[in-house]
């Protein structure tokens, strides 16, 4: 374990940069949307400037989670190992092959097994989620895969599973400097299941929210674990090859 709990700024600055990317195509997303489907309806704070405001809100978080994240991470051997290294100047070349190839594969699984579950079991009881997308024009369903999934990664992997995994090595004291196998599963589960509540929010049905919370763990527990293994960059990329599956996806 690396126990130099020194930040890596220019790391910070590139997960930083990705966030606030990531905001403004949810920002766009919104606009066009607004432009385009509700431009007779008068001026509204709520849908014209409280998503502006909730971009500066947004990017105030990011920043305090990648701070956070990238803090405790060096002290329980979480963080963004390949991006460390390639700021640091060190050869990455293999160890770039092997985390695409893992990435870009477990990404595509977690969209195949979200597109099978919504499409031939959910859709039974329940509207399907990518039917739904299907009035989104194709276009601008490109947009989703930029403006979902970062921000899930670096609040809910990078923020609160490094926290959860800190708190719970703390709590244990193992012998060995890294923290428990067992320890950092309970930090995945738990973090997947803080970002279950903000879903459910906005849903209503007993199934539509089973559906909801059935597929926010597939892709929790998958990028958890990605996180531990190979970092946060991992977990970004593989919820956006996700995303951009399920947009072609949903063409069927």
């Amino acid at each position: 374990m690396n126990q130099n709990s020194v930040i890596n700024w220019r790391v910070f600055c590139i997960l930083l940069i990705i966030g606030i990317v990531h905001l403004l195509f949810a920002l766009v997303f919104t606009i066009i949307f607004r432009v385009t489907y509700v431009r007779t309806v008068p001026f509204e704070f709520m849908v014209d400037v409280l998503p502006a405001l909730l971009v500066l809100a947004h990017a105030v978080g990011y920043t305090i989670a990648i701070v956070v994240g990238l803090y405790l991470g060096r002290v329980v051997g979480l963080g963004a190992p390949l991006l460390e290294s390639w700021m640091n100047g060190e050869e990455i070349g293999d160890r770039a092959v092997s985390f695409l190839k893992i990435t870009f594969a477990l990404g595509s699984c977690v969209a195949v097994v979200k597109f099978v579950l919504d499409r031939f079991l959910f859709s039974q009881f329940v509207p399907s989620l990518l039917m739904q997308w299907k009035q989104i024009p194709f276009g601008l369903r490109w947009i989703i895969p930029f403006e979902q999934g970062i921000g899930d990664e670096i609040t809910f992997r990078l923020f609160w599973m490094t926290i959860l995994v800190w708190i719970i090595y703390k709590i244990q004291k193992p012998e060995s400097a890294q923290p428990t196998p067992k320890g950092v599963w309970t930090a995945i589960l738990i973090a997947t299941i803080f970002s279950i509540p903000g879903i459910l929010f906005w849903s209503s049905g007993l199934v539509i929210k089973l559906q909801l919370v059935v597929l926010t763990a597939v892709g929790g527990i998958v990028f958890g674990w990605l996180y531990w293994r190979k970092g946060i960059e991992s977990a970004i990329l593989a919820h956006f090859i996700s995303s951009v599956v399920l947009v072609l996806l949903s063409l069927y």
